[in-house]
């Protein structure tokens, strides 16, 4: 259901939850390391956990981090007395987690399993809040109230991301008023508006993709940092990673902003006037040509 396959070893199968079944148990990758050193023959072992012997079938992988809950291992509910074991019983709140048939809605599922709830609570009598069934989605169970905060920090981002990219632009802008008479001089010699506007354009998408490099440098430098600092405050921080469509998204963000403060300068610069920019460089070669002429007349 949750798309998991063990790096080691195998999943559940259905002849591992019939009543009867071998007691099988498949251990957390943290677990694996601290008590088994990473032994690759673990597979077919007997361990035993909590008084109980089970046979290990599988490691699940060192990314793996369940929905609802946290554990060192796996194993089905059709072992004899562990569901009686008072390490087990006592204090325990079960979580399921089902997938909702196609066209159902939450509140249908909320409203059918209150129909359920009374009969739960009187066919078990002795467990206290028996029939208690809170369904909410999977997504909320795992975020939770992280969700405000990260919307607000992406929405600090965003705004940081515009602002930095109009401060640039300005600076794009003074770059191409100071460059006008080379601009003026390569329209006289021939390059159309579309010629200029692909290189001012070329410039500044270089420029963000040298932005984007030196942030994804930083983001593998702060990452640790980032998971230290904040423990488990940020739910599933530790399954954060750089791979290969975070770097593709980091491209793409950083060619989208180099053209989006490179546009306004590169649309300025079809706009130079030729004569203008000729005539201010003429004037400058002949203010830097009088005075060599004096002296040489001097």
């Amino acid at each position: 259901m949750l798309g998991v396959r063990p790096p080691l070893g195998r999943a559940f199968s259905a002849a591992d939850i019939v009543p009867g079944a071998p007691p099988v148990v498949i251990i957390g990758y943290p677990l694996w390391q601290r008590l088994f050193n990473a032994d690759n023959t673990i597979i077919g072992r007997r361990v035993q956990l909590n008084s109980f012997d089970f046979k290990v079938i599988g490691v699940l992988p060192s990314t793996f981090v369940g929905p609802t809950f946290t554990a060192d291992a796996l194993l089905p509910l059709n072992v004899p007395g562990i569901l009686r074991s008072p390490r087990i019983s006592h204090q325990r709140v079960w979580r399921a987690v089902a997938r909702i048939r196609a066209g159902a809605t939450l509140e249908r599922m909320r409203s059918e399993l209150a129909l359920l709830q009374p009969r739960i609570a009187a066919q078990f009598p002795d467990i206290k809040n028996a029939g208690v069934i809170r369904p909410v989605q999977l997504h909320a169970a795992i975020v939770g109230g992280a969700a405000p905060v990260l919307l607000v920090v992406m929405a600090a981002v965003l705004l940081v991301l515009v602002i930095t990219c109009v401060n640039i632009a300005s600076l794009f802008l003074a770059r191409a008023a100071a460059r006008r008479r080379e601009l003026g001089v390569r329209a006289a010699l021939g390059a159309g508006a579309a010629r200029l506007m692909r290189q001012v354009l070329t410039e500044s998408v270089l420029y963000g993709l040298a932005g984007g490099a030196a942030g994804v440098a930083l983001a593998f430098v702060m990452k640790g940092a980032l998971v230290s600092l904040t423990g488990t405050t940020l739910p599933r921080l530790g399954d954060v990673r750089i791979d290969g469509a975070v770097l593709a998204f980091a491209a793409l963000a950083s060619m989208v902003c180099g053209v989006a403060f490179g546009l306004v300068p590169a649309i300025t610069v079809t706009r130079v006037d030729v004569r203008e920019a000729l005539a201010d460089t003429a004037d400058r070669g002949a203010s830097v040509g009088r005075p060599t002429t004096r002296s040489g007349t001097e």
